[in-house]
């Protein structure tokens, strides 16, 4: 090793030392531009602040924006919830109201429905109690028609009789007035038998008489048929009208007269019964034979003698 002498600088030293200037210089710039990067870092900072800043300051209006725009949604909510709460306490007691209304309706149909059925049960006793005496209205119409029937049809056949027989007492009487004025021709001629003439002439009276009360009695008879015909006719048309009535509440089958007064085959009308001056030559039929009275009897008997006599006589 070689010692150095005092006041002598070592050429070692004074390299260090320059190493040691230049390390210190270049720690220096090294310094200075971390120096640099950090102004340009707290820089970058300082505006990245300030950027924090406006958006924590715009932030903040937002959120007293946000509050408020909360605040005033909490007021309509509240006043919503309380028109909820009104409305809904509304419509609680209108509920009420119509169920009160429905149950009073309830009752009231039910009520109802008991009415009716009660209007119904009286209806259909009613209805029942009409049939049953439309039905023994019927009953007795057609009792009463057919025995009418029956005395019209008897009344028929007694003026078909009666005639008959009258028909037969014009021909004899006839004959007999022919008979007659021939005989009194003759007993004229000859001038005998006048008595006996005159008590032909009452016997020709008294048949004259006889003819006169059967006119009458037909004039009754036909009278009374003709009351039961008018009564028939109103029998019918009550039960017409008592079918009519019937038929609105769907009966059975109508009744109707089996026959009508005038026709069938044992009716004779006036002038088929030949009681009037000008009757034709139809015969009304009879079921029976004629009655024969007496005097038509004593007629023919005289109707004899008066032969024998004028045979006896022209002899």
């Amino acid at each position: 090793m070689q010692c150095s002498l005092p006041g002598e600088v070592d050429a070692p030293d004074l390299e260090e030392e320059t190493e040691e200037d230049v390390g210190n210089t270049a720690s220096m710039e090294e310094d200075e531009k971390e120096l640099d990067l950090m102004d340009q870092e707290m820089e970058d900072l300082r505006a990245q602040m300030l950027q924090l800043l406006e958006e924590l300051e715009e932030t903040r209006e937002l959120a007293v924006k946000h509050e408020d725009d909360s605040l005033e949604l909490q007021g309509l909510l509240e006043d919503e919830r309380l028109a909820s709460a009104r409305q809904a306490e509304i419509f609680t007691k209108q509920i009420q109201r119509l169920q009160a209304q429905m149950r009073t309706l309830k009752d009231e149909f039910s009520s109802l429905q008991e009415t009716k059925a009660l209007e119904l049960e009286q209806v259909e006793r009613e209805l029942q109690e009409a049939n049953e005496e439309i039905h023994g209205l019927r009953l007795e119409a057609e009792e009463v028609a057919a025995i009418h029937e029956n005395e019209i049809a008897a009344l028929q056949e007694q003026l078909c009789r009666l005639r008959a027989e009258l028909q037969r007492v014009q021909q004899v009487r006839e004959e007999y007035e022919t008979e007659i004025t021939t005989l009194r021709a003759e007993i004229t001629m000859k001038g005998s038998g006048q008595a006996w003439a005159e008590g032909r002439a009452d016997e020709v009276t008294m048949l004259q008489e006889e003819l006169l009360t059967l006119r009458e009695q037909y004039r009754d008879l036909m009278e009374e048929y003709q009351t039961l015909q008018e009564s028939n006719k109103i029998m019918v048309h009550q039960l017409e009208n008592l079918e009519g009535r019937q038929g609105g509440a769907g009966r059975g089958p109508s009744f109707r007269p089996h026959r009508r007064l005038g026709s069938g085959p044992a009716s004779c009308s006036p002038r088929q019964l030949g009681l009037e001056p000008e009757s034709s030559g139809d015969v009304c039929p009879t079921p029976d034979a004629p009655v024969i009275s007496l005097p038509l009897i004593g007629l023919v008997v005289i109707v004899a003698l008066l032969w024998c006599w004028w045979a006896e006589t022209s002899s």
